[in-house]
């Protein structure tokens, strides 16, 4: 006899209905979403399941999925991304989810995206949900384990920082982890910086004090390294504290450069690097205010872009003929620096400074020694003087690695990993981020690059490897920037390249040009084709990609390039045997 309060069914309907009591004994609730043959191998589906909320459904090569609906980063929707092998890629900063567990596995996303058991029922596709939906949900981390006497130091608590110490707790570690940060604040996201001068530090933090008392993340701010003794493994600071490690991870990024010209000492030359630095340049973010940008970088330009919005004068002095020509090529650059000049912004191209002048009892001074001298105006090489009330330089970067001793270095001042982001010298000692130089994949030739995304996915990659996962840095560097709302994403990586090719239309910011070398795409760059970067950088993974040739000659395009990564999910038709 049945027990009261059940009853009874055979075959697929007890099935059915036992799942959907245990489910409900749960707190859970199996939702239907539609019939089976509704969802296609490599589609993405959003389907609403509640009054205000979604689950994405995918399926590859037969395999159901159902992941939360929006990216951890800044909430995209991830229907309108691209998929992976066993992931998702949000198609604004390619941040990836693993379908399976809902960890960001690369990209600009820390938390992680909640999972549902799906599964399909006389021809229906069911979804287990719980009561309480999240958008977004903690990783899941190791507890520390007094017993456990390692000592793992991270230096530098910026993205690829964190990101290191956070994936150590989620790989299982379970000893001592110390992170030293030269700031007050919790790590947080610098990139932010160039385009929001006002950003409040606290609305931008990675992860906050609480969250690192959770993780027994040792985190020790304002403190400053000024020696690592690799091959004695030991970390001093500038107080003469010292502590001994049993591996440590250098990621102390870069500082920017300095141009030491006469003047460089003048009142009111800044550069950005940190949230006081960001304030100081916002006073001068005001109608009338005089600035003038050296440097055509993307962080010289997204703060150009961010004054002019606040209704200042500004100039930009550039060695190039255009903006990003080095990086973007020509063509691209021309298309910047014409919208630029469309949003009021002056562009000096080809030009070096020769002083920074400062004003001194109502005459201008030409002298060395000027620190405390306002600044009030820029000299170029070829003579011109242009005015102003302020100066942010944006010139490059130099790596923050001369506190390391006993390892070897590469020509600008960075540390030579390996493969593994394992120093080449000293097998406990592990960079990442800008102050790394290390193989890329594709090339096997040295490569330090200077991206956020790039410095949180080696943190990820460092702390594996730290824990002897023997995992190689493999990613396709990705970055992205906004100039005047125009969103502009590069996937891929190449210092020179033989031929440019533009698909799309330049005049009205919507194309993917394709950077080639020896008939090869190395990279791309994209303007209003999401998610054309990041399904490319998907494509360059699973070696996908057409040549270079059938590109330029029109056999190939992104929306074919997109059909590819979607036939690549697809499960395979089995055929009859004759």
């Amino acid at each position: 006899m049945a027990a009261a309060g059940f009853a009874w069914w055979s075959g697929d309907e007890g099935r059915r209905r036992g799942a959907a009591q245990c489910a409900a004994r749960r707190g859970e609730e199996d939702v239907d979403i539609g019939a089976d043959n509704e969802y296609e191998d490599g589609e993405l589906y959003e389907v609403k399941v509640k009054s205000d909320k979604k689950v994405l459904v995918t399926r590859i090569k037969g395999q159901l999925f159902a992941v939360g609906a929006l990216c951890s980063h800044y909430n995209a929707p991830l229907k309108k991304g691209v998929l992976g092998v066993d992931h998702i890629t949000c198609a604004w900063h390619d941040a990836e989810f693993d379908l399976k567990t809902g960890k960001c596995v690369n990209g600009p996303g820390l938390k992680a995206i909640p999972t549902y058991p799906i599964r399909v029922n006389r021809g229906r596709v069911l979804v287990t949900l719980p009561s309480d939906m999240q958008d977004h949900v903690e990783p899941t981390l190791a507890k520390r384990d007094p017993k456990d006497k390692r000592v793992y130091a991270i230096v530098g608590a910026g993205a690829a920082g964190m990101a290191a110490a956070e994936t150590l707790r989620q790989e299982g570690f379970t000893g001592r982890i110390l992170m030293f940060g030269r700031e007050d604040h919790p790590p947080y996201d610098r990139a932010v910086l160039s385009k929001n001068l006002h950003a409040d530090v606290k609305k931008i933090v990675l992860r906050d004090h609480d969250f690192m008392k959770s993780a027994h993340i040792e985190y020790l701010n304002n403190s400053i390294v000024t020696h690592v003794d690799a091959k004695a493994k030991r970390i001093q600071l500038d107080d003469g504290d010292t502590y001994s490690y049993d591996k440590v991870l250098i990621a102390t990024g870069a500082e920017p450069r300095k141009l030491f010209v006469p003047g460089h000492d003048c009142q009111n030359v800044f550069g950005l690097r940190r949230p006081e630095d960001a304030r100081q340049i916002a006073n001068f973010a005001k109608r009338g205010m005089r600035v003038v940008i050296v440097g055509s970088s993307f962080i010289g330009m997204e703060i150009a872009a961010t004054l002019a919005r606040k209704g200042c004068s500004v100039s930009v002095v550039g060695m190039e003929t255009v903006p990003f020509e080095r990086v973007l090529g020509l063509k691209v650059g021309a298309m910047f620096k014409k919208l630029l000049e469309e949003q009021g912004v002056e562009f000096w191209g080809n030009a070096i400074v020769k002083r920074f002048r400062g004003r001194h009892k109502a005459e201008w001074t030409r002298g060395e020694d000027m620190k405390g001298t306002p600044v009030e105006g820029v000299e170029l090489t070829n003579g011109e003087v242009l005015a102003c009330d302020a100066v942010v330089v944006g010139a490059g970067v130099i790596p923050n690695a001369t506190l390391v001793e006993g390892v070897s270095m590469a020509k600008d001042g960075s540390i030579l990993v390996d493969a593994l982001l394992q120093s080449r010298d000293e097998p406990s000692l592990f960079a990442a981020g800008d102050v790394a130089t290390f193989p890329y994949y594709k090339t096997g030739l040295d490569t330090r690059i200077e991206h956020w995304d790039v410095a949180l996915q080696q943190g990820r990659t460092a702390a594996k490897n730290m824990m002897d996962k023997h995992q190689p840095f493999s990613t396709v560097p990705f970055f992205w920037t906004m100039i005047f709302g125009k969103s502009i994403r590069y996937a891929g990586h190449v210092k020179e390249f033989d031929e440019l090719v533009v698909e799309g239309d330049l005049s009205k910011y919507q194309f993917v040009a394709y950077y080639i070398k020896d008939d090869k795409i190395e990279a791309v760059a994209t303007c209003g084709r999401d998610p054309a970067a990041v399904g490319i950088a998907e494509a360059m993974r699973l070696n996908i990609m057409p040549t270079g040739s059938e590109v330029a000659l029109g056999f190939c395009n992104a929306e074919m390039i997109l059909a590819r990564l979607k036939e690549y999910h697809k499960k395979p038709v089995k055929t009859r045997k004759r």
